[in-house]
């Protein structure tokens, strides 16, 4: 599939973000809520968003394509993406399922219905994914995460890395798809951009009935072997930031015999503490200016993961 999915009555663009973070919620696809049309489920936290919105337009013709399953590698759910025609009579007109992150407006006309995109500034260097896929026929499932940066004097985004995995094998088990991103900019991106979909040429409205793709669990790893949290459990913020002396991260509940790290860009553990509450404080006394990355874990489940500067100005 090109980089740009077309399914069936929108494309995809790339939105212009100001904001940047370094984790997303709800990857472990454990999370999902009834649309208000009580046509269709979509995982929650604001991230993702399929093709099922389509359906909106007439349900007797556009079917739902992405669903929670209990067939998962770990946690209550993950993704089934389906390839499926629509009901119409005559030849079959393929529906290619699609999740990706973005937002959809069933009211727009392409390509303003669909825009791709989360604010995201780290720079990993891998993009893993626990996945399975059924093919159908030979059919070729399409799996990438791209990071964009805005460029103003071109209006437009330039790609600051790409991973990128297409095959036709059939997977019956989880298994994890593990790919090197490649960087073609020393700039941080502003962007991230990660799309999944049973049919790589659904662009071409190409692709078998059936084809099935499962996806659960997504990481993304630094090259200190340091994985961010895809997945958290609970919203951090953490101030100022940049930092000086102290920073602060504040938990979105209360939490109890929670653990925080403080790791380097070498993956040298700089802080380890225990606490319980809303708020933890981290003494930055010792930090070298430069980037940080912060884990929080309750025993073996992870909780949350980031980035904060330190900065002695």
């Amino acid at each position: 599939m090109r980089k740009y999915l077309l399914s069936v009555l929108f494309f995809f663009a790339f939105t212009c973000v100001a904001l940047g973070q370094t984790t997303l919620p709800n990857m472990g696809m454990n999370e999902w809520a009834m649309d208000t049309s009580g046509y269709y489920e979509e995982p929650t936290g604001g991230v993702w968003t399929t093709a099922n919105k389509v359906c909106l337009l007439n349900p007797a013709v556009f079917k739902v394509t992405t669903f929670k399953t209990t067939d998962a590698n770990s946690g209550a759910y993950a993704a089934r993406i389906v390839t499926d025609t629509v009901g119409l009579e005559g030849p079959d007109l393929l529906l290619t399922g699609t999740l990706a992150t973005g937002t959809f407006d069933e009211h727009a006309f392409p390509p303003e219905n669909l825009k791709m995109g989360m604010p995201f500034t780290g720079r990993p260097t891998r993009f893993k994914t626990w996945f399975k896929y059924l093919s159908v026929n030979h059919d070729s499932c399409d799996m990438w995460c791209m990071l964009t940066k805005w460029n103003p004097e071109k209006m437009g985004r330039d790609t600051i890395g790409m991973a990128w995995y297409t095959d036709s094998v059939l997977v019956s088990q989880y298994t994890l798809l593990d790919t090197l991103i490649t960087y073609y900019s020393e700039e941080n991106p502003d962007s991230i951009a990660l799309v999944y979909a049973p049919s790589a040429a659904g662009d071409l409205f190409l692709g078998q009935h059936g084809s099935t793709l499962f996806v659960d669990d997504i990481t993304l790893e630094y090259s200190n072997g340091f994985n961010m949290v895809l997945m958290p459990e609970l919203d951090v913020t953490c101030y100022p930031n940049p930092a000086n002396q102290i920073i602060r991260f504040e938990m979105s509940e209360e939490v109890k015999d929670v653990q925080m790290q403080v790791f380097d860009a070498e993956g040298k553990i700089m802080s380890s503490l225990f606490f319980s509450g809303r708020i933890v404080s981290v003494d930055l006394k010792g930090y070298a200016d430069g980037t940080y990355y912060y884990y929080l874990n309750k025993g073996l489940t992870p909780l949350n993961s980031g980035t904060f500067l330190k900065s002695g100005h």
